[in-house]
């Protein structure tokens, strides 16, 4: 689950508007790391030897909250900090990791991850709506467009997705075992624009769900 080489989407790190259906304030999302301003944050930020390698989940949970926070009217208590820096944002980390904490194989579920951000959100006084796709490995898996149409309706509603891949079945852009925010989709070729490790990515989600042995899920969250 730690970052490594990937394909990118862009030749700098902060996030670029494009032609895909993307969130309406997605430049929220840039978070100042020293000098370089990183799109999204950085499992590695943390100081843990295991949180560095296993937080993908907790970072991911942890962007959606924070774009809620202020994106959305009287959401600001699910996050105290000011994130648009990483030291703020690395606060936030270490608070949702004792929500969405990753056992000895991560954050492997769609379920624990929405036990995860509700209950942080709940002991803030704030109830949080989750709608949930999983991509089981066996021929159950959602179609395309379905899976694509679940994406689109929570970005055009301006909500990030969770994404889960177990399986990135050589996928540029992915990798295995790993939990990832998607802020855009392009509902035409069906790629999705990720941030991961500090970096806007552009994977084949339609690859992806045709090629992936392990499947994963989605998770949509909203205002409850």
């Amino acid at each position: 689950m730690s970052r490594k080489d990937t394909q990118r989407a862009h030749g700098g790190s902060s996030v670029a508007q494009t032609k895909m259906i993307e969130l309406k304030h997605i430049e929220k999302l840039n978070i100042q790391d020293g000098t370089r301003v990183c799109a999204g944050a950085r499992q590695d930020w943390y100081a843990q030897k295991w949180r560095k390698r296993a937080g993908c989940g907790p970072v991911t949970c942890a962007t959606l909250l924070w774009y809620m926070a202020q994106t959305c009217d009287g959401l600001c208590a699910l996050c105290p900090y000011n994130a648009r820096k990483r030291e703020g944002f690395l606060e936030l980390m270490n608070d949702v990791w004792h929500y969405a904490t990753p056992g000895r194989f991560g954050l492997r579920s769609t379920a624990a991850f929405v036990k995860g951000i509700r209950q942080y959100a709940a002991d803030r006084g704030i109830s949080l709506a989750c709608d949930v796709m999983d991509v089981p490995t066996s021929r159950r898996k959602p179609q395309l467009r379905e899976a694509v149409d679940f994406i689109a309706d929570s970005i055009s509603r301006d909500r990030p997705v969770a994404f889960l891949n177990l399986s990135a079945g050589f996928v540029a852009g992915l990798q295995n075992w790993h939990w990832v925010p998607i802020v855009g989709i392009d509902p035409k070729d069906f790629s999705v624009r990720v941030l991961d490790g500090g970096d806007c990515v552009d994977a084949d989600f339609a690859l992806w769900l045709r090629r992936t042995a392990r499947g994963g899920g989605l998770v949509a969250v909203a205002p409850g």
